[in-house]
């Protein structure tokens, strides 16, 4: 006979107040089956086992209670029970309740809904794409379980601070039934049998806390913030009508953050207290005082230990005595313990897993690699630092301190007196190695894009919140002292934005040939800021007739505004594939920025349109016959005299333009040093960018410009910007590229000639070559009769000094149907197996 099971199979989508009603009525009839067993085994003594023997770590707790029966039970969240203390609480606590650790071990997360509102739990059920097949259900909502993938315990509460729903992971348990409820005195009782479906749990989404909030909100449920760090204003002034409410969600976020281990206790009622003082509007006889926000910080804070079995270590550093004697209850949670046994490699390599997931926040997945982000000071200009951080693949080295840094290792020792017994060791080699190896498997979270200043998402939101975003995958890692961004800045707002990002470039105002060039500088610190969000962008180039203008300057001064340090600088190389290889090492290093500085040659290739028109691409590896995929999400700056685009790349660029008009612009004096402007107020030149793409996004205007084919979400966030600001359109820049272009030049000419010899008759590829090479008498032998229809085949077809009869038709082919210099190249029907072609004035 099954204790844990009802008839009704498991749960989809049912009414929640039937479900509950029925469950109830079962549990009555369930009542004296349930004290029988007790009176013989005990539910703990009887279920046990067989959740041992399915590797699931169930702990006993207290006899008809929700807590634990022994002091250690947060471990089990990473490892299973030893035999030995298996056979202690066999022993000690066998007529106890039967709860479940969640977590790693267990691969087990439950959401618990505390709501019998039908809209509130069909609006909860609507933000998890595949319902639990468990649930246990009670009187009031019910608890489902998922999972586990390496989610955070949080916490839903309405405006007057009742818990709608939590989600339980690392740290926390769950009552099993037949477990008896401490109030009601009935068994706990669920839909099915968990053994049954444990194998088979849905995962919840990526961004499912962000998802639940939503869809509550659009159900109109009014949600309290506290707690939750990035809802938590703690700068608005607390006024006697909602002084409480307030008080208590930062009282809540306080608490919140010293059970994550962002605070000591010391640290956050400081700063709690700081906010009282500095923030509450103190009433005549009715004061709010910093020993009542103590009050209500250490109540959470003890709320936040039962709920999650203790502190992070350190938490109670410094804690002065008469604070101390308050929380005596209150236990520092200690490091999961990874028991090494013969025969158990898999479950090793998940408990290790697991370890790293709980305890370094700092790894993540990206494209089939395992990335860490890497912190640290650098020298920045005047010899004043700056912070700078980047994400690296974590090798099997590295996550091997990492696992013995957040845990703690064990091997059994045969030698160890008393029979034998488990002593400590090192994390296994070949379980990390495996780790390393589970390629497309890992439950880190996965990471889209690296942040170090605030940016606007693609919906118009401010991304300000320091860690990670699991809704966008972005990992924000502020590297200075960002003021907020305003969330509703006017048109004139954003002038005013604008202007104080083009007065950082007045030293160039003569040199730029027309106002778009201007703009141009303009939307690629834009761009730059918003890189990560945007799904593609065009690169950008500064050119001019000679050295000595300021070409590398703007290029490098936009990146000390975006990220507060100049740019890597690259070499062109000597041809397109040279190109590719170094685009490749950015590609391949997670470059944000990128400058190929002083460029000769036309600028183009396949590789670099890919790298520019894709979201990710195949990036050869130096050395290897590898070519894994790598995001592109980098500002590309190309600078050069003269600068020429190629091809197909020119619809891809955006070139800014100067002329110094004098011959040695280099040593003209300057009274303005836009670098020392940003290093001192770099942060208000970010805030200004960012002022300026959030204006335009709340504006709901939108141009009647056609978006930039390849790139339309950047001309719409940045190019269509900059347009309701009154700058010009900087994509019209690009006329200019294509009259610049070689390859339109080179064609133009071909075609020119092609006309004035062939008009629109239909030739062949030899009949073009020998008009071309046709010789006539000289003084001197003799001379080509057309030097310049020659020339003009030799720049498309020539090989070794000739015109190249499978070149220039290879050409020929390239060119179809395309417009070039008001003509168009068609082919016509062939003859004796020969292409014809024929030219058309346009």
């Amino acid at each position: 006979m099954s204790l844990d099971r009802n008839e009704r199979g498991p749960v989809g989508a049912t009414n929640a107040d039937e479900d509950q009603n029925q469950s109830f009525q079962e549990s009555q009839d369930f009542s004296q089956t349930v004290a029988q067993v007790q009176a013989v085994a005990g539910i703990f003594g009887s279920l046990a086992q067989k959740y041992w023997t399915a590797g699931v770590p169930v702990i006993p707790l207290v006899p008809r209670e929700k807590r634990p029966a022994v002091a250690n039970w947060s471990l089990f969240r990473s490892r299973m029970p030893r035999e030995d203390e298996q056979s202690t609480w066999l022993t000690a606590h066998s007529n106890g309740n039967i709860g479940l650790p969640l977590g790693g071990a267990s691969g087990v997360v439950a959401l618990d809904i505390d709501t019998t509102d039908a809209v509130v739990i069909a609006a909860i059920e609507s933000a998890i794409p595949v319902q639990s097949q468990w649930k246990r259900v009670g009187k009031k909502g019910y608890v489902a379980v998922f999972r586990f993938s390496g989610e955070k315990t949080f916490r839903v509460k309405d405006k007057d601070g009742k818990t709608v729903c939590e989600l339980l992971s690392a740290g926390t348990q769950v009552v099993l039934p037949p477990s008896i409820h401490p109030d009601t005195g009935l068994p706990y009782t669920a839909n099915c049998e968990l053994l049954d479906v444990i194998g088979l749990l849905p995962t919840l989404p990526m961004d499912f806390e962000k998802n639940l909030r939503d869809a509550l909100e659009a159900a109109g449920v009014k949600l309290n913030k506290s707690g939750n760090s990035a809802h938590v204003d703690l700068t608005a002034v607390a006024g006697c009508g909602g002084r409480d409410d307030q008080a208590t969600n930062v009282a809540g976020h306080f608490a919140h953050v010293v059970s994550v281990g962002q605070m000591t206790l010391v640290e956050a009622l400081r700063a709690a207290c700081g906010w009282v003082l500095h923030n509450v509007e103190q009433r005549p006889g009715d004061e709010f005082t910093e020993a009542d926000m103590t009050e209500k910080v250490l109540r959470f804070v003890k709320q936040d230990a039962e709920q999650r079995g203790g502190l992070p270590p350190g938490w109670n550093d410094d804690l002065p005595e008469e604070i101390a004697t308050q929380v005596v209850e209150i236990d520092t949670r200690e490091r999961p313990l990874v028991q090494v046994r013969g025969g158990e490699l898999v479950r090793t390599v998940d408990l290790i897993e697991a370890a790293l997931m709980e305890g370094d926040p700092d790894l993540f997945q990206q494209n089939n690699r395992l990335l860490r982000l890497v912190e640290n000071e650098v020298p920045g200009r005047h010899g004043v630092p700056t912070k700078d951080a980047q994400l690296v693949v974590a090798n099997a080295v590295h996550l091997r301190e990492r696992a013995m840094r957040v845990a703690d290792f064990e091997k059994w020792d045969s030698r160890k007196s008393g029979g034998g017994g488990f002593v400590p060791c090192d994390c296994p080699k070949d379980a990390v190695e495996m780790l390393v190896a589970r390629t497309g498997s890992w439950k880190f979270r996965p990471i889209s894009g690296f942040l170090q200043a605030p940016t606007i998402l693609a919906d118009g939101r401010i991304l300000s919140t320091p860690g990670y975003d699991a809704g966008t995958g972005l990992l924000y890692a502020p590297n200075a002292d960002f003021t907020p961004i305003p969330e509703n800045p006017t048109k004139e707002e954003a002038e005013i934005a604008l202007a104080r990002l083009v007065g950082l470039i007045q030293t160039f105002e003569p040199d730029f040939v027309s106002p778009v060039d201007r703009a141009v500088w303009v939307a690629l610190v834009l761009t730059a800021l918003i890189r990560p969000t945007l799904r593609t962008a065009p690169l950008f180039g500064f050119s001019a007739p000679c050295p000595g203008t300021g070409k590398t300057f703007l290029a490098d001064l936009a990146a000390w505004v975006a990220f507060g340090r100049g740019a890597p600088v690259l070499g062109q190389g000597k041809d397109a594939e040279e190109l590719e290889k170094r685009l490749s090492s950015r590609l391949l290093a997670g470059s944000s920025f990128t400058l190929f500085d002083n460029c000769t040659a036309p600028i183009g290739g396949d590789f670099l349109n890919a790298v520019l028109t894709a979201q990710e691409t195949a990036t050869r590896v130096l050395g290897k016959s590898e070519a894994p995929e790598r995001p592109t999400a980098m500002t590309l700056v190309f600078t050069g005299n003269n600068l020429k685009i190629d091809g197909d790349t020119n619809r891809r660029a955006i070139i800014s333009r100067l002329d110094p008009r004098t011959e040695r612009p280099e040593i003209r004096p300057y009274n303005f040093d836009p670098y020392e402007e940003v290093q001192k107020h770099r942060v208000e030149f970010v805030v200004a960018g960012l002022t300026i793409l959030r204006a335009f996004a709340l504006s709901g205007w939108r141009s009647a410009i056609v978006p930039l084919q390849s790139f339309k979400d950047w001309s719409e966030r940045v190019r269509d910007a900059l347009v309701w600001l009154g700058l010009p359109d900087v994509v019209t820049t690009q006329e200019t590229n294509r009259a610049e272009d070689p390859e339109t030049l080179a064609a133009t000419a071909v075609f020119e000639q092609w006309w004035e010899h062939f008009a629109d008759n239909t030739v062949g590829v030899a009949e073009v070559i020998k008009r071309a090479i046709e010789p006539r008498p000289a003084v001197n032998g003799y001379e080509f009769k057309d030097p310049e229809f020659r020339e003009a085949l030799l720049n498309v077809g020539g090989t070794s000094g000739a015109v190249s009869s499978v070149r220039f038709g290879k050409w020929l082919s390239s060119q179809k149907d395309r417009y070039r210099g008001g003509f168009r190249l068609t082919q016509a029907k062939a003859v004796a197996g020969s292409a014809r072609w024929c030219l058309n004035r346009i």
